[in-house]
């Protein structure tokens, strides 16, 4: 009994334990942050918003009254200019709305190929921000291969592949690869039947179709250091720099046959492909308390955020 009683007593005793640390966070000072990612043959769209404390509300306050200068391989291009507009946000809890300004900056001249692009912002009150980055080479998908992918029926298979083979270009490169199908969706003019004592389908009345992202997996034969699953597949090419690159992935959406499939091999920036995946794996990891911090990419000097260029090209197959 005496036994028991003690147990108890400690117990409470740690339980009743109480510590209260203050943690001196050094003070946040505002930096701007800068969103740009372009692609040959399209203008520099640029957002400008402004860096938070972390204890701040979590909010787009964007930097509408800034000088964005547009070099190109060091020659000066053009001043970017601004295109105000308003969104609404909500407060308290959803239950209050609010109106905010923001602006986009835009050029008039569009990205070149195998260029190297400087962007240079100044703002009052802020110190002045810098990025560089240049335009990757377009590598062109040469072959795609399926292996039962689809059946008539359409029906759901485990053991569903793809294979997607291109030439890779010597040096450092970052690929993305996407897949997308072209689902029909119908809808039914229902009536009542008396027999089953419900309604049921009839005729088809209105039929729609979209092109809908496929979900990917990576199959990892060789030990690629690729990332990701779902609508995007990131991977370097370490092991096969140089070479003809046999990507095999694994595909878990429903296919029917005679469906075409448009994929997509997106070649990175290295400062896009970085802040892409960083952005991953910050999202997979912030709500886990026992991960280890991730940090996003950033190429911006005196700044943060991401200046980056991508091409993309395109094949569609049909099994």
């Amino acid at each position: 009994m005496f036994r028991y009683i003690l147990y108890m007593v400690v117990v409470l005793f740690l339980v009743s334990c109480e510590r209260t640390v203050d943690v001196d966070l050094p003070p946040h000072t505002p930096k701007m942050v800068m969103h740009c990612l372009f692609s040959p043959d399209s203008t520099f769209q640029t957002a400008l918003t402004i860096s938070q404390d972390i204890l701040e509300p979590s909010e787009f306050n964007f930097v509408t009254d800034a000088t964005l200068s547009l070099y190109e391989d060091d020659d000066f291009l053009e001043t970017l200019t601004p295109n105000d507009f308003s969104f609404e946000v909500w407060d308290n809890w959803g239950f209050e709305q609010t109106e905010k300004e923001g602006a986009f900056f835009t050029s008039e001249n569009v990205a070149k190929v195998d260029k190297t692009y400087r962007l240079e912002v100044s703002a009052e009150g802020f110190e002045d921000i810098e990025a560089t980055t240049t335009v990757p080479a377009l590598v062109e998908i040469e072959e795609v291969q399926t292996t039962n992918v689809f059946t008539e029926e359409g029906e759901y298979l485990d053991n569903a592949f793809m294979n997607v083979s291109f030439s890779d270009p010597v040096g450092d490169n970052y690929y993305e690869i996407r897949a997308y199908a072209d689902v029909i969706y119908a809808d039914y003019e229902y009536y009542f039947d008396s027999t089953l004592n419900d309604y049921v389908p009839g005729d088809v009345i209105v039929t729609d179709t979209f092109r809908q992202e496929i979900y990917l997996e990576y199959n990892d034969p060789l030990g690629l250091d690729a990332l990701g699953s779902g609508s995007s597949i990131f991977l370097e090419d370490g092991l096969f720099e140089g070479n003809t690159a046999n990507i095999k992935l694994i595909v878990y959406d429903n296919v029917i046959a005679g469906t075409e499939i448009l994929v997509e091999l997106i070649s990175h920036s290295k400062d896009s492909y970085l802040y892409k995946t960083s952005r991953i794996k910050h999202e997979w990891s912030r709500d886990d308390p026992f991960s280890e911090p991730v940090f996003v990419y950033s190429n911006v000097e005196n700044g943060y955020g991401v200046f980056g260029a991508y091409r993309v090209s395109r094949f569609i197959h049909t099994e």
